[in-house]
């Protein structure tokens, strides 16, 4: 479900056999078991059942409480046909939602998307999973004591090395005939038939940003729910197809940088042609914490701020330091953890039966989207993109002095 299941899938209401039945979703898709969970296959590796008629069906079906999707095609629904947004996704319908990350590429496409959820009170719960992983939690609370002092800047470094997202087997065995090629387009221009657009859309600018949507959106969530600060007041970035040139699109190298309101920089950096290691900092000026590893890394470390290397280069050695665990946990957790946890689509479970609001809200999809769409868009275009909280647009306009 978190990042990497694309299949959309419909919950039957009130499941008789309890929430961990329904919670094992990836095993009984596995062994093709119906009788709690209905698979939709509103996806965009099976746009030929992409149709009014069938999407109309499961949106008004009695059956179903809620329904699960990937990002591109919750707001392709909108986008398809958005006078009959309000039927297709509101509390009339009954329908609660999980989308993937991120929220949306497209600014109208996703303000339309909130608006539509905030106006019909149901419960949506984004993608980016990190907000309900334990350690994450735990880092999360130790930032809000004030621990760390004024934060001025954070940085991040995810890498990988390797053609992220080319050479998917099927892009050689796809024929345009085993598709709908304009249902898999939606409300994209037409092109002639591709199969590497097709299965590989993430290195394609048109359907994806690559870098900001699939990995930064995670990062940025998380700074934006650290840092009780949302949106960002600008940001720069740049990047190139350094290391894989295989007609990609998009970048397998690329930075950003974002200002926000608070007084605080985010750097965000991947390369895709080294697998360098990974970390995140949160730089105060009274300690910093380290989470050391790539995207979703358990193990955060708290370091004091004491002394510069200019003044002592062995420092390190005498600031003090402690690794982040959990109550009676005394071994270290990994620098690492795979898409497979389930609390993020428990804590979705809870809030369609508590009607509370989950841990990533649509507001929360909302705000990390703006963020990868503004740094996607001063990649291309190359100018430094600045956020209006006014109108809710970003360009290349700075405010006036």
């Amino acid at each position: 479900m978190a990042g990497r299941s694309t299949r959309s899938i419909f919950f039957r209401k009130r499941p008789s056999e309890g929430a961990q039945a329904v919670l094992e979703v990836r095993q009984r898709l596995q062994r093709h078991c119906w009788r709690k969970i209905l698979i939709a296959l509103i996806d965009t590796s099976q746009p030929t059942l992409l149709s009014p008629a069938r999407i109309s069906l499961f949106w008004n079906s009695a059956q179903f409480d809620a329904f699960a999707c990937n990002g591109p095609v919750w707001i392709k629904l909108h986008a398809r046909n958005w006078k009959s947004a309000k039927r297709r996704i509101t509390a009339d319908a009954g329908k609660d939602v999980y989308v993937e990350k991120p929220m949306g590429n497209v600014l109208e496409e996703a303000k339309a998307a909130r608006d539509a959820v905030l106006q019909n009170k149901v419960i949506v719960q984004v993608g980016t999973q990190h907000r309900s992983e334990p350690y994450q939690i735990a880092a999360h609370d130790l930032v809000q004591t004030g621990v760390l002092g004024d934060v001025t800047k954070v940085e991040m470094v995810w890498n990988y090395h390797g053609p992220r997202w080319r050479g998917r087997p099927e892009t050689e065995l796809i024929r345009e005939e085993d598709t709908d090629w304009r249902k898999f387009l939606l409300n994209k221009p037409y092109r002639p038939f591709d199969p590497q657009v097709y299965c590989e859309f993430r290195l394609y600018k048109e359907f994806s940003s690559g870098i900001p949507d699939q990995w930064m959106s995670h990062g940025i969530d998380l700074v934006h729910w650290f840092m009780n600060d949302s949106f960002p007041k600008s940001a720069v970035a740049h990047g190139g197809v350094f290391a894989w040139h295989d007609g990609r699109e998009n970048a397998d190298t690329f930075q950003a940088l974002l200002e926000y309101p608070k007084g605080f920089l985010v750097s965000y950096s991947t390369s895709f042609g080294n697998d360098a290691p990974g970390f995140t900092r949160y730089m105060g000026k009274n300690a910093t914490l380290v989470n050391f590893g790539g995207e979703g890394s358990p193990r955060y470390q708290l370091v004091e701020e004491k002394g510069t290397h200019e003044d002592n280069p062995d420092i390190d050695r005498n600031r003090a330091s402690k690794y982040v665990l959990l109550p009676g946990e005394t071994r270290l957790p990994p620098m690492g953890i795979d898409d497979l946890t389930l609390g993020h689509i428990a804590n979705w479970f809870e809030c369609i039966r508590s009607r509370q609001q989950p841990h990533c809200t649509v507001r929360e999809g909302f705000a990390h989207s703006v963020a990868c769409m503004m740094a996607t868009e001063a990649y291309w275009s190359g100018r430094k993109q600045y956020w209006d909280t006014s109108t809710e647009t970003f360009s290349d306009r700075g405010p006036a002095a």
